[in-house]
């Protein structure tokens, strides 16, 4: 995939539990788990492959005193020339337990796999401690929905991650958009998040998420890995994508129920951010 374009298909709502595939699977069903351990302060995440049709893989992580599971990363195989795939999950915090598991991603569907060993980062010289903001924090802000021309300009104050590490330059915003008629969501990249910034989504939005009732639940900063950080840039091709945890927003103007309807016109697919069953 080519810096700058956005396809793939993304992942779930906010702490996120959407389904682009209405899927119900059985342990019995559920494939190996993927391999979680710590490698230089950070977790190494070692991911079997099963196929060579493989499209994609979501990278699902939860933490032990949180009943959410969270989308925190999407990694595509064709860039990565191994007999296994791997993820690092830079972004988990001191003094937690977690686990993971994927989802891939082929022609005929969805398959899942059981969840990895816990692993605890308690004693680990860790990059990132409790004191640090690993998402964005818009709790001074709000979207207002005009309904004359389908945008939502950000009104207020979106507070940035600030963690180790971070940098506006590396992560992008992205909008998490979900289609309440077939469950499908997607992580759409927005411009900016400054003040009185116009998000235009007519022109945004994939054609699957007009006509049709959506909502906008969350925001994440997202990170693209490159085979060869060093390309140039119409060669960068991404090896993974990684996610901050979600933060949720407000829609000003959209009714009670802040569902929105816009209007035919085709935009970029977006990058898979469903969450797990």
């Amino acid at each position: 995939m080519k810096k700058g374009t956005s396809i793939f298909t993304v992942i779930s709502i906010l702490c996120l539990t959407l389904c682009a595939c209405n899927l119900s699977l059985e342990d019995t069903d559920l494939l190996d788990a993927p391999e979680a351990s710590p490698l230089n302060n950070q977790i190494s995440i070692i991911i079997p492959k099963i196929n060579n049709e493989t499209k994609y893989i979501n990278i699902f992580r939860q933490e032990s005193s949180d009943t959410d599971v969270k989308s925190i990363g999407i990694v595509f195989p064709k860039a990565i020339i191994n007999k296994n795939y791997f993820f690092v999950d830079e972004l988990a915090v001191k003094n937690r337990t977690y686990k993971y598991k994927v989802r891939y991603c082929d022609k005929s569907g969805y398959r899942e796999t059981k969840w990895s060993s816990q692993i605890s980062t308690k004693d680990w010289t860790f990059p990132h401690d409790e004191s640090e903001t690993m998402k964005y924090d818009a709790t001074g802000a709000k979207f207002n929905f005009d309904k004359d021309d389908y945008t939502l300009t950000i009104n207020g104050t979106i507070s940035e991650p600030d963690f180790t590490g971070y940098s506006s330059t590396i992560y992008k915003p992205m909008i998490i958009v979900s289609n309440l008629e077939t469950n499908k969501s997607e992580a759409i990249k927005i411009s900016s998040i400054d003040n009185h910034t116009i998000i235009p989504l007519r022109n945004i939005l994939p054609n699957y998420f007009l006509d049709t009732n959506i909502s906008i639940v969350g925001i994440v900063a997202q990170r693209n890995v490159y085979v060869d950080e060093n390309a140039e840039e119409d060669k960068l091709e991404t090896m993974y994508i990684a996610w901050t945890e979600p933060e949720s927003i407000t829609i000003k103007g959209a009714g009670s129920d802040s569902i929105l309807n816009i209007p035919s016109q085709l935009g970029e697919a977006g990058l898979d951010y469903r969450s797990a069953q």
